[in-house]
């Protein structure tokens, strides 16, 4: 079992089922609950939060995206909290109603609901410590990184359909990118002269 990957002895501790490890694939577009899916992990979700309006007044949702409905989702993977969601999306999304919103994927809900096909999306992924409210909602303890994926999709004709930022436990998840030619990351990293 130990060689396989499905449980993880720890010296003078014992021997224990190994946690899932999730790999999410950049190369294509897809979302979270469906990366998770693709690999045979059926998340349990709690929503949070649904709200029509919060996302007017959220200082974290990107200037110039109108995207008023906020929903907050925790994800669980093994009965332990792996990861919270909190999407933006346009105001026609709080006539779905808490009940219905909470049955649908994000992607679900743009491609679905508000007819819209998603053309691209921007991705950015970060490591840092997450908020107070964030860590005691993940059940983490002080000073723990999460990683953090901020996506903005894009309809085909360039509109902003959504805005997430996915707040994930890192020792459970990496991220898989392939690119042609080599990787320079070096010369990336060298300070440029002006």
């Amino acid at each position: 079992l130990a060689r396989t990957g499905q449980v993880v002895a720890r010296r003078g501790k014992g021997t224990f089922v190994a946690r899932v490890g999730v790999q999410h694939d950049l190369n294509t577009l897809q979302g979270f609950q469906d990366a998770l899916r693709s690999q045979g992990i059926e998340p349990e979700t709690e929503l949070l939060e649904f709200s029509a309006s919060a996302g007017r007044l959220d200082p974290n949702l990107p200037a110039g995206l109108d995207l008023p409905v906020r929903l907050r989702r925790r994800y669980i993977v093994g009965s332990e909290p792996f990861a919270l969601v909190e999407a933006y999306l346009p105001a026609q999304v709080g006539a779905l109603g808490e009940e219905r919103v909470r049955q649908l994927s994000v992607y679900d809900i743009v491609q679905h609901y508000l007819g819209l096909r998603i053309g691209r999306a921007d991705v950015a992924i970060e490591c840092r410590q997450p908020s107070h409210q964030i860590a005691n909602e993940l059940g983490l303890p002080k000073r723990t990184n999460v990683l953090v994926m901020h996506r903005t999709s894009f309809s085909g004709t360039g509109q902003p359909c959504e805005h997430m930022r996915i707040h994930i436990i890192p020792d459970r998840y990496s991220f898989k990118l392939s690119l042609p030619g080599p990787l320079e990351i070096a010369r990336a990293l060298q300070p440029t002269t002006a």
